[in-house]
Formats: structure tokens, C-alpha cells, sequence
């Protein structure tokens, strides 16, 4: 089950790396590339619950300074793109971290998180 879970995650993760590259020119360099991805993955796969002040904020930061350092482009536009990239994903997961439970069946609940980011992106 983790492992559909994860790769549905890798697939949100590519979705927002590929919109990052339509607004931003990514620098030269494999090492940044693979930074932004990871950070894409992480603010796709962070567990954030309501009011999680712990998980939430050095996550964002992380994406930020992937931003700053892997794209070029003016210090507004990243700061804007990284508010507006950052704030959906972290609803989403707040939502379904928070409301949908692995009480009944994994397989079920799974589904059911992967359908509601997938459909999100």
C-alpha cells in the first residue's frame, strides 16, 4: 500500500516540478534539479494536520530556498509562485491527513487519498 502511495506522490511531485519549469527557467546544474524535485516531493508527501505548526513551516521554507536557488528569475516571482505552488498541496494534505483515518481498509483510504491529490493536479 505505501508503495502506490508513494508513487502516486512521486507523480503529484513531477506535475508540480513541470509547473515550476513553465514559470521559472531552472539554472544549469543536476544537483538543483534534483533538489527541487525532492522538495516537490516533500510538499506533496508532508503529513500536515489542522493547526500543525511542526511539519508545516521548515517545509515551505525548504521549498522556498529550492525556489531561490534552483530557478532564476526576479526575488517577487519566486516569492509569489512559492506562496501560491505551497498553499494548495499544504490544503490538501491537511485535509486528507486530518479527516480520512486507516481504521477500515488501507486499500480503500489510500484510493482515496490519491484520488482526491490526483484530481487535484
Amino acid at each position: 500500500m505505501l508503495v502506490i502511495y508513494n508513487f502516486f506522490t512521486i507523480v503529484c511531485s513531477a506535475i508540480t516540478y513541470v509547473i515550476l519549469a513553465h514559470f521559472f527557467e531552472l539554472k544549469p546544474g543536476r544537483s538543483k534539479k534534483i533538489f527541487l524535485f525532492v522538495t516537490c516531493f516533500l510538499l506533496n508527501a508532508m503529513v500536515i494536520y489542522i493547526g500543525d505548526i511542526a511539519n508545516m513551516p521548515p517545509t515551505f521554507l525548504l521549498f522556498l530556498f529550492a525556489l531561490h536557488w534552483a530557478c532564476d528569475g526576479s526575488f517577487e516571482k519566486k516569492l509569489t509562485i512559492g506562496f501560491t505552488l505551497s498553499t494548495a498541496p499544504f490544503a490538501i494534505s491537511c485535509i486528507s491527513d486530518s479527516f480520512i483515518r486507516f481504521e477500515r481498509d488501507a486499500f480503500v483510504d489510500i484510493a482515496l487519498m490519491v484520488g482526491v491529490k490526483l484530481f487535484f493536479w
